[in-house]
């Protein structure tokens, strides 16, 4: 047996879903409406740690041990796809999964932003970088400093640099 590092329910378009992830890299997802049905099972290449979930891109992320994020792209191994799904255009267009790769340390925190198309991760070496996933890359990075009495904030991080950036993308 292994040992399962993280648990999120999500929703994946309006599937409510369980997603587990495991210290040998196996990503799970069951639908919460019968958990007795066998999951997709996914396959990460190292110890897994972060999830994240976002509905209506129908993305999960995971991150990991080996310093990467990795996308599956769940629109396109749908068990049973209907109809409205057809006219459906992911991010990821047919691919079924990106890794986005760049830390230097393991990668215990993800998440997606509203629309989609951005990630967040955080490594434990405090760097922190947001993705565009459309084009697979790093659009910004910026480094946690220590500044005394457990505080901790973005090194140089200007709110309005950061929005320009993003309506650029």
């Amino acid at each position: 047996p292994y040992k399962i590092n993280a648990i999120k329910v999500g929703f994946l378009n309006d599937v409510e879903v369980l997603v587990s992830v495991a210290e040998n890299g196996q990503v799970c997802v069951w639908r919460t409406s019968n958990l007795d049905d066998t999951p997709i099972v996914l396959k990460n290449e190292a110890s897994t740690w972060g999830i994240a979930i976002h509905s209506k891109q129908r993305l999960i992320a995971v991150s990991a041990n080996n310093f990467n994020v990795t996308v599956f792209n769940m629109a396109a191994f749908p068990p049973d796809q209907r109809e409205s799904d057809q006219e459906f255009k992911s991010l990821l267009k047919s691919d079924s999964q990106c890794q986005l790769v760049g830390h230097e340390h393991n990668v215990p925190n993800i998440d997606f932003s509203g629309c989609g198309r951005f990630i967040v991760s955080c490594s434990i070496d405090k760097q922190c970088r947001i993705w565009d996933i459309k084009k697979q890359k790093t659009i910004c990075q910026r480094k946690f400093v220590f500044l005394g009495r457990g505080t901790e904030s973005w090194l140089g991080m200007d709110s309005q640099i950061y929005r320009q950036r993003y309506r650029q993308v």
